[in-house]
């Protein structure tokens, strides 16, 4: 038997840390560039350390980590087992990194690596499901049965929050706005949360005259942004992608391939279990608008339930919670002996989910 384990959920925007049992992450550590909010320790670093869900500033990524563990959880990693989230589309090198550094740097006594989307499909107390989990760096549509991810029949979409807020600085360029420093940047993505939303009917609801209404927004330096349609315009993208140049299927269209890419038997449960998780599906309006979709996409007398838990930035990280309290989980971990015998390719063999 272990301590209770360390929970970690890896996201492009932020890290969420906090034990095992817990209800909600204990810790948050904003790590995008575009975070207002981002620590100060890390605030100089001009590039993200997760990019499009990938690390890509491993040395950073290990402050990061080193530091919450010991100076914020105030855990010693060598009495806890860790639970950390990789992206799906995470190569095996990364996998393997990841591994070394938990075993020989934090020396934890075992550890396992979960994908987000099936986390999130634990969180919500379901283990067959789609989850739709649209992040700052990328978006997934991933097909669960039984608790097991099907890769063939996922999708993964460059479209995602950060290419929304560079869609809407883009859009209030159009206007004649000058953006001239990275807090500019950090002003139009919290813009982005704060005003904008998903129409139900987009080329109508612009036609309309509250599509016009003005929303103010104060700049660092003094200056102040007028947004209007741009409000409307810029999560439109989510479901045309061709508004921000993307090739990737809207994001309903994707839910819908990824189903039917599924066996026959199964899409009726996967159509009537829908989880929407990442800070992107938060837009109000997108979950009436991805069922109307859906709706649309659907075959005839097939059911389309979404699931949309009000903390979907948590989501992934309660997973994590609820995964590593269960009693059957303890012969999932990737111990320490394991290790030792077999090297950091042992995490192929025992964390394919």
């Amino acid at each position: 038997m272990y301590r209770e384990a360390i929970v970690v959920d890896n996201g492009s925007e932020s890290c969420r840390f906090g034990l095992s049992g817990d209800e909600v992450p204990r810790i948050l550590i904003p790590i995008s560039s575009d975070n207002s909010n981002r620590t100060e320790t890390f605030s100089k670093i001009s590039n993200d350390v997760i990019s499009r869900g990938i690390i890509t500033e491993w040395d950073t990524m290990e402050k990061i980590w080193g530091n919450t563990f010991s100076d914020k959880l105030k855990v010693d990693t060598k009495e806890h087992p860790i639970l950390m989230t990789e992206s799906a589309i995470s190569e095996k090198s990364n996998r393997l990194k990841m591994t070394e550094v938990m075993f020989e740097k934090f020396s934890t006594p075992a550890m396992f690596l979960a994908t987000p989307t099936v986390l999130s499909l634990y969180a919500c107390g379901r283990t067959t499901g789609v989850v739709v989990d649209i992040g700052h760096g990328i978006s997934h549509t991933v097909p669960i049965y039984q608790g097991y991810s099907m890769p063939k029949a996922s999708q993964h979409s460059p479209c995602a929050g950060i290419d929304l807020t560079n869609y809407l600085m883009a859009l209030l360029r159009e206007r004649g706005q000058i953006f001239t420093s990275p807090d500019d940047r950090k002003a139009v993505h919290s813009m982005k949360e704060q005003f904008c939303r998903v129409a139900l009917n987009f080329e109508e609801e612009l036609r309309h005259s509250s599509s016009k209404k003005e929303h103010k927004f104060e700049l660092p330096d003094g200056k102040v942004i007028t947004m209007t349609d741009e409000c409307l315009r810029c999560p439109e993208a989510l479901f045309k992608t061709f508004l921000i140049d993307s090739t990737a299927k809207g994001i309903h269209e994707a839910v819908f391939h990824s189903i039917m890419m599924c066996d026959m038997d199964i899409r009726r449960d996967l159509f009537a279990n829908v989880i929407l998780t990442g800070g992107s599906t938060l837009f109000d309006g997108f979950v009436p608008r991805i069922q109307k979709e859906l709706d649309i996409l659907s075959p005839q007398n097939v059911e389309v339930k979404i699931k949309a838990p009000d903390d979907r930035k948590n989501t992934v990280w309660v997973g994590g919670s609820i995964l590593t309290s269960l009693t059957l989980f303890e012969q999932m971990w990737v111990t320490r002996n394991e290790y030792e015998e077999y090297g950091p390719a042992i995490i192929h063999a025992k964390c394919y989910c």
